[in-house]
């Protein structure tokens, strides 16, 4: 049987505007606050039919459509007098800026209906403001909710990863939410989860999450990021998975209808301003909805085929890890995305200091001997003082900051997110010179010899700065674009070379006056580049199952070994770290797992895995162990 709605009848804008106004006043009032007010089952789901619009993947700032297809879509949805509110699946934009999320906002401002979103993995995977923008346009709105419509709560939060590339996980600081809310909710109350992802293996951790939600009565989960309508089936539950808004190869784009009644929740795609077409989902919903299959729990067993490698201590943050940590001898310090600067003895695991900037941090802190450096999201660059983690001085660099401080000196080199490159006074916290005309954002940690600054950025471009005047010697373009930069590899220095691994597979050596000499597609690399200790071997991790040494001191730099990986796929961007005095050098796998292999082509020595989550980052500590840390915030010392 099909099923098709003619339910919608056209309301002129013009009619009433005080009283409508003052309806999605009290609307939103009704729909903000999220705790349990009372819910009592009465044998039915919803105690009334109910329809709403659903729109996912509409890419704002990709194809020169996307603007038109929501701004039409939106003036469709205003004519519907029945939906009763919006919600939005994510990757609302392309890249996640600051441009893009600006215009959003003053499109979604026309909308006469209350409206709901999370974020996607393109806004934020790409943000240059680090991922804080979103948040502050639609504060209230997104990347979390939770309301009641009818007798079913709604309940939506944000998706990861931030920043850097890497598999899709939801972050710590959403999982912690979704916890505390459903905490309010009572047991048998109805729920419609809402996530950009749909729930299913290929998420790292979307077994937590579904081990989360089984405890609690959800009927569906609502998502996008396939861009078609479809089904998954995990862990007992149902994600319904909603089209892109964008036309394609169509005359104009689309979006979904979702009418939920007392026992069924239907869906149907809607041509905007056309025909709502039949019914492609039906679904039951159920009094108290028993979700089949036990908890899902990850197997560790891999790390049992190693004895040899253990665990000498293990932190857990409260939020994700989304950068590289830095070490000296057994002082150890790490960020988070909760904005913390931490400071622990490598060798018990004990916190020394611990530091909270106003916003995210995705950088990785710059240790001296006196200070640690390190730059924010709040706009700030911050010293404090490497033995108590007070503040000694702040630096406002104008614009959130996510690339990581390097300091030669008395000075201290950091790129922004708004084509500026800072030099900075390193005792002082004073401005030394701003160079502008650095298109896209700079994420990485630049590298340096005596005359220049090196460092790569998330518009396809490779630049030279000279040291003293901040002058742009030169400029190398990749001629690909964003997507193919760059923007998250962390140049290094080798026999007088400067070399970059950028997203299009492409490594390349460049002289200091900027010929390039060498450039390389074999390994297969995208971010993921590393040195030796003694500068003489370049390793680089493959997206495929390859791992590659080239060896730096002779002609051509020549493959010196290659080793096959016990993955078929993995972009994650953590620069690989050779561990001194064990012959191995460390990559990072995609769910949790370091891998181990051998610094002289001996192959995979062992595995040892940590979480369900992306390693983030490595570094060898002075007694022969490892320190790596993974997304979901776990921070790890292994000896072997």
């Amino acid at each position: 049987m099909q099923y098709r709605f003619n339910i919608y009848r056209n309301v002129a804008t013009s009619r009433k505007p005080l009283f409508m106004a003052l309806c999605f006043v009290f609307w939103g009032c009704m729909m903000a606050s999220c705790g349990n007010r009372g819910w009592k089952p009465n044998g039915k789901v919803a105690d009334e039919t109910f329809s709403f619009a659903w729109i996912s993947d509409n890419h704002l700032g990709s194809y020169a459509y996307a603007e038109d297809d929501l701004r039409q879509a939106i003036e469709d949805i205003n004519s519907i007098d029945s939906l009763e509110f919006v919600i939005l699946t994510g990757d609302l934009t392309e890249f996640g800026v600051t441009s893009e999320f600006a215009l959003l906002k003053q499109m979604m401002d026309s909308l006469n209906k209350q409206y709901y979103m999370v974020d996607g993995n393109h806004d934020v995977n790409w943000s240059e403001n680090g991922t804080t923008t979103f948040e502050n346009y639609f504060k209230g709105n997104a990347p979390r909710f939770c309301f009641d419509a009818h007798g079913i709560r709604f309940i939506g939060c944000g998706s990861g990863p931030m920043l850097r590339m890497g598999a899709p996980h939801i972050p710590r600081e959403e999982i912690n939410w979704l916890k505390e809310t459903l905490a309010s909710t009572h047991k048998d109350q109805p729920v419609v989860f809402v996530n950009h992802f749909p729930q299913f293996e290929e998420i790292a951790n979307s077994y937590e999450v579904t081990n989360i939600l089984k405890k609690y009565n959800v009927q569906y989960i609502l998502c996008g990021h396939f861009h078609v309508n479809s089904t998954k089936e995990y862990n007992g539950l149902t994600s319904v998975l909603g089209r892109s808004l964008l036309r394609r190869t169509d005359p104009i784009g689309g979006y979904n209808i979702v009418t939920l009644t007392a026992d069924s929740m239907y869906v149907a795609e809607r041509t905007i301003k056309g025909e709502t077409h039949p019914v492609w989902f039906r679904g039951g919903l159920q009094e108290q909805y028993v979700q089949k299959g036990d908890e899902i729990e990850i197997s560790y067993a891999i790390n049992e085929e190693y004895p040899q490698v253990k665990e000498a201590w293990r932190i857990s943050e409260v939020s994700d890890i989304a950068s590289q940590a830095s070490i000296e001898g057994n002082f150890y310090v790490y960020t988070t995305t909760g904005g913390k600067t931490v400071a622990l003895d490598a060798s018990a695991g004990e916190k020394i200091w611990e530091f909270q900037s106003g916003n995210k941090i995705f950088s990785a802190p710059f240790i001296t001997d006196k200070m640690v450096y390190v730059s924010s999201t709040d706009g700030n660059i911050y010293a404090l003082d490497r033995h108590s983690g007070s503040k000694v001085w702040e630096y406002d660099a104008g614009y959130p900051v996510v690339a990581s401080p390097l300091v030669i000196g008395d000075t201290l080199y950091v790129g922004s997110s708004n084509e500026k490159f800072h030099a900075v006074d390193a005792s002082l916290g004073r401005g030394i010179w701003v160079s502008e005309g650095y298109p896209g954002y700079m994420e990485s940690r630049p590298c340096a010899d005596e005359r220049h600054i090196y460092t790569g950025g998330w518009e396809g471009r490779f630049w030279a700065i000279n040291r003293t005047t901040g002058e742009k010697v030169w400029e190398y373009n990749i001629g690909k674009g964003r997507y193919f930069s760059p923007g998250a590899c962390w140049p290094v220095i080798a026999e007088g070379k400067i070399f970059v691994q950028s997203s299009d597979k492409v490594l390349r050596g460049y002289t200091p006056d900027g010929a390039v000499i060498w450039e390389n597609t074999s390994a297969q690399g995208r971010e993921s580049m590393g040195l030796s200790a003694d500068g003489k071997t370049l390793y680089v991790k493959g997206t495929t199952d390859t791992f590659t040494a080239f060896d730096l001191t002779k002609e051509g730099y020549p493959v010196k070994w290659e080793t096959k990986m016990p993955y078929e796929y993995n972009f994650i961007p953590t620069a690989p770290a050779e561990i001194p005095g064990k012959g191995v050098v460390l990559a990072a796998d995609t769910f949790g797992t370091v891998c181990a292999v051998g610094s002289e082509g001996e192959g995979l020595q062992w595995q040892y895995k940590i979480s369900n989550c992306a390693v983030t980052s490595f570094c060898a500590t002075p007694d022969g162990g490892a320190i790596a840390m993974t997304m979901d915030g776990k921070i790890v010392k292994l000896v072997f």
